[in-house]
């Protein structure tokens, strides 16, 4: 409030307008160049110089584009504020009553408008100090600083430029090429080649934790709930895919239940972590809130797509897809 009052004063009675007016745009920007500059030489010793120039050019932009929207919304921010504190004295000192009105943040109030039109009704304080501040250079003698018109020019759009910033972003449709989805192709197909091999009758239809490869071969006999729904939900995207068939599918993910009904469980909840071959839960026994919305979300998903698989074909364009996949990742092993 105090910059946007001092802001006007040197318009409109001081001397020197223009450097008052300096001033006061120098109080907003001069802060954010400082700290651009200081950004500089606090290099991480881990980053390269190029990308650590172009960090601090982004990041300066940022700062300088915060300035920038301080100096459009000043005059309704001050308006604003004052209004809050003559409020609150007249209460406080005065009038004595709704002196616990609040509103929450996250409430929009019933004269709220999301439209241009609204926009301006609620920040008209800039707009009138733009059109005052006009009539007053037009009847006064005082020489205009340059500086001045855009920054009226901001003021008088700002309304208009809170309303375009306050857009619901467009969601940009993403386009992969053909390099890309196939390598993504090449992923998923490498991804579950791992459920493939070790999610068996060995261990109970259940994913083994993990499979370390160094310095020796070893399975993790162990699993969670996190893990059995992954490894269903595995088995649906296999099928999505055509890695593998309708009826696999059902087997698996009938295997999977059979095995999943007769572990023990403390009150309908699974335990942490289970031995896969045993089926005997892990010491210590507890339960893991985590592990367990895991397992719920993944299961939400694995009945929709079992609800869906009446409406599928039987022989799909999938199929030959997932053995596409499958020739194109033995050749390059191959190689």
């Amino acid at each position: 409030m105090a910059l946007t009052l001092l802001f006007l004063l040197g318009w409109t009675v001081l001397p020197q307008s223009w450097f008052w007016t300096l001033s006061v745009i120098g109080i907003i920007l001069i802060p954010s160049l400082f700290v651009s500059i200081l950004d500089v030489f606090k290099k991480p010793e881990d980053m390269l110089l190029r990308q650590h120039l172009v960090d601090v050019v982004r990041s300066a932009g940022m700062h300088f584009a915060q300035s920038t929207f301080t100096l459009i919304t000043l005059p309704y921010e001050a308006f604003f504020s004052q209004d809050a504190i003559i409020r609150t004295l007249w209460r406080m000192l005065i009038s004595h009553k709704r002196l616990l009105e609040w509103n929450p943040s996250n409430v929009i109030g019933s004269n709220s408008c999301t439209n241009l039109l609204g926009s301006y009704g609620t920040m008209w304080i800039s707009p009138l100090i733009t059109i005052f501040s006009i009539i007053y250079f037009m009847f006064s003698k005082q020489a205009v600083p340059a500086a001045v018109f855009p920054i009226l020019f901001l003021w008088i759009s700002s309304p208009a430029i809170i309303w375009w910033i306050s857009l619901p972003l467009s969601r940009r449709k993403v386009r992969l090429s053909i390099t890309q989805k196939l390598f993504l192709r090449d992923v998923a197909r490498k991804t579950w080649s791992f459920f493939e091999t070790f999610v068996g009758p060995e261990d109970h239809w259940l994913p083994p934790d993990n499979y370390e490869e160094n310095p020796v071969a070893l399975i993790a006999h162990r699993t969670s709930p996190t893990n059995m729904g992954l490894a269903l939900l595995a088995n649906l995207s296999a099928y999505d895919f055509g890695y593998i068939s309708a009826g696999q599918f059902i087997d698996r993910t009938a295997n999977a239940f059979k095995t999943m009904k007769a572990l023990e469980r403390y009150k309908g909840h699974f335990f942490n972590w289970y031995d896969t071959q045993s089926l005997v839960p892990l010491r210590p026994y507890y339960i893991s809130s985590v592990d367990s919305g895991n397992l719920a979300g993944l299961m939400l998903t694995l009945r929709q797509g079992i609800l869906a698989l009446p409406d599928q074909k039987i022989v799909g364009l999938q199929l030959f897809e997932g053995i596409n996949d499958t020739l194109r990742i033995l050749i390059e092993a191959a190689k």
